[in-house]
């Protein structure tokens, strides 16, 4: 995994229409978001042996779910920046936090 700015990402691999169309079920797009949760559950499982900290996150987009991604932050200077959400409305909010990091 390459590292950019400290990060990298991958965002949901499926068309912008197929993911954002209303003739797709429910069901698939679940299932889509499940998939990411798994593969982030499996890099969590991959930490390198270093003594770096490593955390990753799955930003769901709602209700468009096109911009959803797997994030991997490298350290933590990133990482804090990214979530500063001060004076942005962006509507995004944390849903599952851990005081101890993910690795």
């Amino acid at each position: 995994m390459e590292f950019y700015n400290d990060y990298w990402h991958m965002h949901l691999p499926v068309a912008q229409d197929f993911i954002n169309s209303n003739k797709t079920p429910n069901k698939v797009k679940r299932l889509c978001i499940q998939t990411l949760l798994d593969r982030a559950d499996h890099l969590i499982r991959m930490k390198p042996n270093d003594k770096e900290k490593y955390r990753v996150v799955v930003a769901v987009d709602l209700p468009d779910l096109w911009g959803t991604q797997i994030i991997v932050f490298k350290g933590d200077s990133y990482f804090k920046n990214f979530f500063n959400l001060k004076g942005m409305s962006t509507g995004c909010f944390v849903l599952l936090s851990s005081t101890k990091g993910l690795f």
